[in-house]
C-alpha cells in the first residue's frame, strides 16, 4: 500500500514554487488588462463610449484621449507646484531672560563701569528758544496815519457808543515843538472824523489830557504837556 506520497519524495503532493505561480497570475492579469484596453480602444473608435452631448459625433474618438491627457497634465503641474513651494520659515527662538551674554561683553562691562566718563554719550545741547515775536500792530492805530506818525501813539481805543476816539501819546510826542504837536493832533482828529468818530481825546501815558475836540463850536483844543515836576491834569 502507498501512503499518498509521491514516489521518491517526502511531500504528500507535488511541490510548486509560489513565485512561479505569482508570475503566472501576473501574466494572466496583464493579458486580461490588455484585452480590456483593446476593447475600450475599439469601443472608443466606434463612438460607443459615453461623451458629453455637445461633443460632435465626428470627433467622438478624440474625447477620452484628450480628457486623459488633460488629467495627466494637471497632475504633473500640481506635483511641480508642491515641490517648488518653499518650506515653513524658521523663526529664531525668543531670547530668555538670564541667558549668558555674548562672548567678550563680560570683559568690557567692568571696564565701562570703572570709567563711565570714557564711553558716556555727549550731553545734548539745550534747545535754543526762538526769539519772541513782536505783538501784532493795532489796526486802529495803523489807520490813524503812516508809520512815522502812528509811532507817536502807544494805544488807541474807540468808544463807538459815545462816538469817541481816545488816543494815548508816546513820550516823544511831548518832546516835539508846539507847531509839530498841533499838526500831529489835528491830523489825528481829522483822521478820526473820517473813520466816523466825532470826538477826540489825546492823553499821555499817565492819563493826563493833551488835546480834545471842542465841546462848543468846532476845532481842537490843545494843552501844553505837563512837565515832569508838575502834577495833576492840565486845566
Amino acid at each position: 500500500m502507498t501512503n499518498g506520497r509521491r514516489p521518491g519524495s517526502d511531500l504528500p503532493a507535488a511541490y510548486v514554487d509560489p513565485w512561479r505561480l505569482l508570475g503566472q497570475d501576473l501574466r494572466a492579469v496583464l493579458a486580461s488588462l490588455r484585452l480590456r484596453l483593446w476593447e475600450l480602444w475599439r469601443r472608443n473608435r466606434g463612438g460607443e463610449l459615453w461623451r458629453p452631448a455637445p461633443w460632435p459625433e465626428a470627433l467622438a474618438p478624440l474625447f477620452w484621449p484628450l480628457a486623459l491627457a488633460l488629467l495627466l497634465l494637471g497632475l504633473g503641474a500640481g506635483w511641480i507646484a508642491v515641490g517648488a513651494s518653499p518650506g515653513p520659515e524658521r523663526v529664531p527662538p525668543p531670547a530668555v531672560a538670564g541667558d549668558s551674554a555674548p562672548v567678550g561683553t563680560e570683559d568690557r562691562a567692568p571696564a565701562a563701569a570703572a570709567n563711565p566718563s570714557r564711553e558716556s554719550p555727549p550731553a545734548e545741547e539745550a534747545p535754543v528758544a526762538p526769539p519772541p515775536e513782536p505783538p501784532p500792530p493795532d489796526p486802529l492805530q495803523e489807520a490813524l496815519g503812516p508809520p512815522g506818525v502812528s509811532s507817536l501813539l502807544t494805544a488807541a481805543r474807540a468808544e463807538p457808543g459815545r462816538s469817541l476816539l481816545v488816543l494815548t501819546a508816546a513820550p516823544t510826542y511831548a518832546a516835539l515843538p508846539p507847531s509839530p504837536r498841533r499838526e500831529r493832533a489835528e491830523g489825528w482828529w481829522r483822521r478820526g472824523q473820517e473813520l466816523g468818530y466825532e470826538r477826540l481825546e489825546l492823553r499821555d501815558g499817565r492819563g493826563r489830557l493833551l488835546a480834545r475836540s471842542a465841546v462848543v463850536g468846532g476845532g481842537l483844543v490843545l494843552y501844553e504837556p505837563p512837565s515832569a515836576a508838575a502834577g495833576g491834569d492840565p486845566a
